[in-house]
């Protein structure tokens, strides 16, 4: 990685997102195949709001460079922002052909199957996610969710447990845990939990 990338990225992390855009454009002027650059840039666009600049950014950056799982990693957060589910899909599963434990592509693409009401699909994908980052907290909190949606308490109530064993102050944690609880008609047990985290 160049220096004038490394610093434009480190411009963009500090937040200073205008300059950084600049940055990355000067790189893209001198070297208009830079993957990387088109792949950051279009990160920054995403995040700013202009998605249909960040689209082309992501759609050069993957034609230039298809072998980063990464870049098919954003470019599916993109897709999916912009109601096109299945090409999101798609980038996912490209991610997860190039790192088959990439636990950040199984969280979002059972993020994506969630958004969609795809339940079995969504639990699959989340537990994939916990299995190969047991500390991935959204991945658990997403997955009590998914649980309780298929009416399965028992599941819920164990990655309820996980996320609050990770983060106690977690709300979604103690909620989905009371929810559980109130499933299974453990009642007493429920209010309590509803009442520790008030």
């Amino acid at each position: 990685m160049s220096d004038s990338l490394s610093h434009a990225i480190q411009l963009h992390q500090q937040g200073f997102l205008p300059q950084a855009r600049e940055a990355y454009l000067a790189i893209l002027a001198a070297e208009s195949r830079n993957a990387d650059a088109h792949q950051f840039l279009g990160m920054l666009e995403h995040q700013a709001g202009r998605a249909e600049t960040a689209l082309r950014h992501f759609e050069t950056a993957v034609s230039l460079d298809p072998g980063k799982g990464f870049y098919h990693v954003n470019f599916g957060n993109l897709l999916k922002d912009l109601g096109r589910p299945q090409e999101a899909e798609a980038a996912y599963r490209r991610a997860l052909e190039i790192h088959p434990g990439d636990a950040i592509a199984l969280h979002n693409l059972g993020h994506l199957y969630q958004k969609w009401s795809r339940w079995p699909e969504a639990r699959e994908a989340l537990e994939a996610a916990t299995r190969v980052d047991p500390g991935f907290l959204e991945a658990w909190s997403k997955l009590a969710a998914v649980n309780l949606r298929i009416d399965n308490a028992t599941a819920a109530m164990e990655a309820s447990n996980r996320v609050i064993a990770l983060d106690p102050n977690h709300a979604s944690g103690w909620f989905h845990k009371a929810d559980a609880l109130g499933r299974q008609e453990k009642w007493q047990e429920s209010r309590l939990e509803q009442t520790s985290n008030n």
